[in-house]
């Protein structure tokens, strides 16, 4: 730690020698500041808005409840080097974390100054522009995303590659790793570059210090953070682990919306250095330390679009993601450095033209989404610390003061029975329905929890085709409690469900187990199914253990000793035909035929 701390502090010692950094770029600085702190002030502080209503929110509220909740510390979707830099901020509300990534941008700015001027690029002044002059860079500032942490510690990593400091190199390389999984490409190719111009000794001791800080962080991670196995960091993954609930797209993703992330200009400027500095690498054999912005940069778009178009690991195709190489691209462009720059500046003014004539989201109002959480509704105000709350959206339970890092009273829709939701939750409980998440990542039809005997409607609210509706779990006298021949009709197709024309229930892909019920602890039911021969009833107990029953057959289940789930298992799309559970009176334990 305090080799890391030292290594910290050179970088930023280098890279605040203002007196070395020029006229034009301290004045770049100053009136960065001024931009970034214009944004801010307009958006968060008069407008109080919420730029990213989902997973923004969501960060800043593990960051909160990290020191009640340590295993905060470990989650592998909020990062842990995330949770740990927005710690303090979050602790003084969304202004002040927000305040903190704004800070961050121009800790960066300065960095990339930095870098630009040692290595002689053309206008470094210019650099920090391009970042601003962004609408997906705007968009993770102001929306208190986990970008802005990792572009300061890939820049970081650079400026110590430039200053060969190899043992603090490695450290920060391996806090890159627990910030973004991105950070795989750049530790491969700065580690590449390293062995190809250094030699043996420089790859030992960054390797060391890459090392002894990913060991650290996966003991803590065990020890505090509840993790099974050493590697967590990289396995303990949320997309790779889920089923992908996205889906995937098209080869030219990214480009038809470029607009939220680059432009024409930006994209073909990269493009003509990228030639440039390809045809200087074949003239010379001379491999270039500038050559580093362009490897990560396209590494990183390509990346991005291969995940987008099959699917994998959950890519969502969001086009801030492309944030990240921003600050690459732009050091690229900056290589065509002929006569100080003289080609940069009209491609960056290019850039701005397209840019804005765009419409960037430089002053942002409140979405219909913030809108909507902010009503008052009926059952969400003093819950008593008894109740649970079924939801995938947090931000209308953060709005209202409701500790959604309690794993003790905070359900995911996602882990409900999307036939019966009731059927796990307890009497007095709450369901929070919410077409935002609802549908693509809770996999819970509206159209079933109305069906749902067991749930009662408290209030709802729609504002612009965003909803939101609140359930109470009540008891329920129906002795039939799901038979899903009446349900199929009601599917809207949306959810882990779907139906096909002949009636039978499906499992939306990619998924290959749908939970179809859960049932409570004492609970005495008869339970009846048919389905495609190669698909089968699986039984799962509270503690992971799981019983294969077969394609049909029939179950009574008296008084068992803690809650079960009941799933249907299809491996290559096998429909679930039939599926009945009655309530049972006086039947004796449970059978099958």
């Amino acid at each position: 730690m305090i080799q890391l701390i030292k290594s910290l502090s050179l970088s930023l010692s280098l890279s605040l020698s203002l007196r070395k950094l020029g006229l034009l770029s301290v004045i770049s600085l100053f009136a960065i500041t001024v931009a970034w702190s214009y944004l801010y002030k307009l958006n968060i502080l008069e407008s109080g808005v919420i730029v990213d209503f989902a997973d923004g929110v969501a960060h800043f509220d593990l960051s909160r409840g990290a020191l009640e909740n340590p295993k905060n510390f470990f989650d592998n979707w909020a990062r842990p080097a995330h949770v740990l830099f927005s710690l303090l901020p979050a602790q003084f509300g969304m202004e002040g974390y927000i305040l903190s990534h704004i800070l961050l941008m121009l800790v960066n700015s300065v960095l990339i100054i930095h870098l630009g001027t040692r290595w002689n690029l053309g206008a470094p002044w210019l650099l920090p522009w391009w970042m601003i002059a962004n609408t997906a860079v705007i968009h993770v500032t102001l929306g208190g995303l986990t970008e802005p942490l990792f572009i300061f510690l890939s820049l970081l990593s650079l400026v110590l590659l430039d200053a060969k400091r190899w043992f603090g190199l490695g450290l920060v390389l391996g806090a890159t790793l627990i910030a973004r999984h991105e950070a795989l490409l750049l530790i491969a190719v700065v580690f590449f570059y390293v062995s190809f111009s250094e030699g043996y000794n420089a790859i030992q001791r960054g390797a060391i210090g890459f090392f002894i800080l990913l060991t650290a962080v996966s003991i803590l991670g065990i020890v505090w953070g509840g993790k099974s196995s050493l590697f967590w960091i990289v396995s303990d993954q949320p997309y790779g682990r889920n089923p992908n609930v996205y889906g995937a797209g098209t080869w030219t993703h990214f480009w038809d919306n470029r607009r939220f992330w680059a432009s024409k200009v930006m994209i073909g400027a990269f493009g003509i250095s990228l030639g440039v500095a390809l045809f200087e690498l074949f003239t010379t054999k001379k491999l270039n330390v500038k050559f580093i912005p362009f490897a990560i940069a396209l590494g990183t778009l390509t990346a991005h679009t291969i995940l987008w178009k099959f699917g994998l690991m959950g890519s969502l195709g969001l086009t801030r993601i492309l944030s990240i190489a921003v600050p690459f691209m732009a050091l690229g462009v900056h290589t065509l450095n002929w006569k100080g720059g003289l080609f940069v500046v009209p491609f960056f003014l290019g850039h701005v033209y397209q840019w804005n004539r765009d419409s960037p989201d430089t002053k942002y109002q409140k979405s219909v989404q913030q809108i909507v959480s902010e009503n008052d509704l009926d059952g969400l105000g003093g819950i008593p610390p008894s109740i649970r709350i079924a939801a995938q959206w947090k931000l209308p339970l953060i709005l209202k003061g409701f500790p959604t890092n309690n794993s003790e009273r905070m359900v995911k829709l996602w882990d409900l029975p999307p036939l019966l939701p009731s059927s796990a939750m307890r009497e007095g409980d709450l369901i929070i329905w919410d077409n935002v998440t609802g549908f693509r990542e809770g996999g819970i039809d509206l159209a079933i929890c109305r069906r749902d005997a067991g749930l009662q409607l408290i209030d709802s609210v729609e504002h612009y085709g965003v909803k939101l509706v609140v359930f109470r779990v009540v008891h329920s006298d129906n002795e039939e409690l799901l038979v899903t021949s009446k349900l199929v009709k009601s599917l809207s197709g949306y959810g882990v469900w779907t139906s096909n024309n002949a009636g039978e229930l499906l499992i939306r892909s990619p998924k290959k187990y749908g939970r179809i019920m859960q049932l409570k602890q004492n609970s005495t039911t008869r339970v009846t199914w048919n389905g495609s021969p190669n698909g089968q009833l699986v039984i799962r107990f509270h503690n992971g253990f799981e019983r294969h029953m077969g394609s049909e057959g029939a179950l009574i289940f008296k008084q068992i000793k803690k809650p079960i789930m009941l799933l249907w298992r299809a491996e290559n799309g096998e429909a679930l035909m039939h599926f009945e559970a009655i309530k049972a009176q006086g039947q004796k334990q449970a059978t099958s035929n």
